[in-house]
């Protein structure tokens, strides 16, 4: 438990803080001070201040108004004000107002989720995590409608608006939702958790991550990822978002690190297995990109970003019918998804199977959510069309599509890193 009063902070495993300032207290009186805030303002005598602080051990009055003393002055040398107040007759007490946090700082998310209500709440959480993992829009859809129902039984409930933040993301992902708007939407619920925990690490990862990935800056993103880390070291999603921005800002070598971090503390993870050989793909690393597929293929046949990793490396090495062959079954697997059918558009448009081709944009097209700008781009190139490549990766640009800062390594766009025009889209 944390307790937040008068402008400080205190964390019996951490200390005490007042503002961003640490207050360095000996150890009988962090004692003191977390048993008068467990008393909520309420008034201690001495005698139980010697059974919970000395417990039960011999403590001389003398002794007590020391540990008193010693523990304002402390407080106030730091510049708070004076909370620490003695009742005549009666014992010690807090005399400002105390807000208790569910989570103390350093808590995993897996305590942060047991904090309160599980028997209600943690269910629909879960369901909604159900549905998200299938990744259409529907299902997104259903996995929202599933936490905001639990943020609506218990608002308080600082993992169901985490779970509203990334079911946001994942819209802004996959297209089902105008990137902005999906990551305004995150925003909102990622604020709703920090209001409710401000060392919410997974709330300010969302919210970095959408800063970078949707509203293009990049720098204030990773400042809120690297503070994510540092509150919130064992959350694996944490590593997985800090890997897209890294990837942005061409620090390739630490995206693969951070998306290698993401799979040592989640290993289980969809999400996961199709990032690593993404990230070694966009550092150029192709053959220990496809020798990763391998293994995450055995582990992974049915996640479609996976099977589109596979086709992009092979049609990147010129093996365009076994690249088609995945490129379908990542089609098959993400049938709502114009990402995936923008890679089986690509391999077609390169076997000069310009009817399919026509086909696939008809779909793609046709979706009824927010044009897949990069997916365009992509099969554009393939048609040897520059003008309209370049014309639709502006548009993914201003409207704040994730993917966008992926194009700028992608092996299927590699002819025109040498443009400027395309290269001035990063400038």
């Amino acid at each position: 438990m944390a307790y937040i009063f008068a402008g400080y902070k205190f964390d019996h495993e951490t200390g005490l803080k007042f503002g961003a300032k640490e207050i360095a207290l000996p150890p009988k009186e962090r004692a003191l001070l977390h048993f008068l805030l467990r008393a909520n303002g309420k008034t201690v005598s001495k005698d139980d201040v010697v059974r919970d602080v000395w417990r039960g051990g011999i403590a001389s009055d003398e002794s007590i108004s020391r540990a008193v003393y010693r523990l304002r002055l402390a407080m106030q040398a730091a510049g708070g004000p004076p909370v620490v107040n003695t009742v005549y007759n009666g014992g010690f007490r807090i005399s400002a107002v105390i807000q208790e946090r569910m989570r103390e700082p350093g808590a995993s998310v897996a305590e942060l989720m047991l904090a309160r209500q599980p028997h209600r709440v943690l269910p629909m959480i879960i369901s909604g995590r159900e549905f998200a993992a299938r990744l259409s829009p529907q299902d997104l859809s259903s996995a929202l409608r599933a936490a905001n129902a639990a943020a609506l039984l218990d608002p308080d409930y600082v993992p169901a608006w985490i779970a509203i933040a990334e079911f946001h993301v994942l819209q802004a992902i996959r297209g089902a939702l105008a990137p902005r708007l999906a990551g305004q939407l995150a925003l909102a619920a990622a604020q709703r958790a920090l209001d409710l925990n401000p060392d919410c690490g997974p709330a300010l990862a969302i919210s970095g991550w959408v800063w970078a990935m949707v509203e293009g800056d990049l720098l204030r993103g990773r400042e809120q990822l690297d503070i994510a880390l540092r509150q919130d070291s064992e959350y694996w999603g944490i590593y997985l978002l800090r890997a897209w921005v890294m990837q942005a800002m061409q620090q390739h070598e630490e995206a693969i690190a951070m998306a290698r971090l993401a799979g040592t503390f989640n290993p289980q993870s969809l999400f996961v297995a199709a990032a690593l050989p993404q990230y070694l793909m966009y550092a150029g690393q192709t053959e220990q990109a496809l020798a990763c597929t391998e293994d995450v293929l055995r582990r992974f046949p049915n996640v479609d970003g996976v099977q589109e990793v596979v086709s992009i490396l092979l049609s990147g090495r010129g093996e365009l019918e076994p690249a088609l062959t995945h490129a379908q079954r990542a089609a098959d697997l993400g049938a709502q998804s114009p990402l995936m059918h923008a890679q089986l558009a690509y391999v077609l448009a390169r076997l000069q199977r310009h009817d399919e081709v026509r086909q696939a944009l008809g779909f793609m097209m046709a979706a009824g959510r927010p044009t897949p700008y990069t997916a365009l781009a992509i099969v554009h190139w393939a048609l040897g069309d520059r003008t309209q490549t370049l014309h639709y990766l502006r548009l993914a640009k201003a409207h704040g599509m994730p993917q966008f800062y992926a194009m700028r390594n992608d092996l299927r766009l590699r002819a025109l890193a040498a443009d400027a025009e395309f290269q001035s889209l990063w400038a």
